[in-house]
């Protein structure tokens, strides 16, 4: 709005397709750079929500916690400059709640929020790397954490055009392929150093047993799991 409240000056959407009887995007928190660049954020149910230079670039989230995302654009609302989920990397009590957002004097993006899980991404040398053990070890306490972002140094990020493969029924002895794209959705050159499981994928075997298991395609309990690139 303009000064005076009378002219709409700029004005966008910034969500994406919500899953299915799910919430869609809501944003809570909003803060200005030295630039007058506009950072946002709250939570999303949205796996397709815009990414730009993504730290995180799958949605996770649980019944406890929703995904949260953090975003960031031009003075004008024309143009993403940044966008990107912050969660667990894990499945497993995913989510994360934003409860603050600011700027420092260097641009950084300054994040503070709840979140079940155990596996928040947090660096070396901070305050508390690890969470402290539980007194009950069936409780699932909730954690607060801070996270202190560069937005302003370039940096490669991998984004993938879906992160679920469904192969129906595949006989025995057989194999099915899938294609899968990767694109680098950050702003600065993505170097590719190998090829990892992320997970091992679980199969349920004829005998109604659950096994760990490979990419073995002669064998009909077993599938592929998905793999992550390390980023060199």
């Amino acid at each position: 709005m303009d000064s005076q409240g009378r002219n709409v000056l700029a004005a966008s959407y910034l969500a994406g397709t919500p899953i299915p009887q799910q919430l869609g995007t809501l944003l809570t928190h909003i803060s200005l750079d030295s630039n007058s660049n506009v950072l946002v954020g709250g939570n999303t149910f949205s796996a397709d929500f815009p990414l730009k230079s993504p730290f995180v670039s799958t949605l996770q989230f649980s019944t406890l916690a929703e995904g949260l995302i953090l975003a960031q654009l031009s003075p004008d609302l024309s143009s993403l400059a940044f966008s990107s989920f912050l969660s667990s990397s894990s499945g497993q009590l995913a989510g994360s709640q934003l409860t603050g957002l600011t700027t420092d004097s260097q641009d950084n993006a300054i994040v503070t929020g709840t979140t079940f899980s155990r596996t928040f991404p947090t660096t070396q040398g901070s305050f508390q790397p690890a969470l402290p053990g539980t007194a009950n070890s069936l409780s699932i306490p909730l954690h607060s954490f801070i996270s202190k972002l560069d937005l302003v140094t370039p940096a490669p990020s991998v984004c993938f055009d879906s992160w679920n493969f469904s192969f129906g029924s595949v006989p025995a002895n057989t194999s099915k392929t899938s294609p899968m794209n990767l694109m680098n959705c950050g702003n600065a050159p993505l170097h590719l150093g190998s090829l990892v499981s992320s997970d091992p994928c679980r199969c349920e075997s004829a005998t109604g047993r659950r096994d760990v298991v490979g990419a073995h395609a002669d064998d009909p309990r077993r599938c592929q799991s998905i793999g992550l690139l390390n980023r060199a």
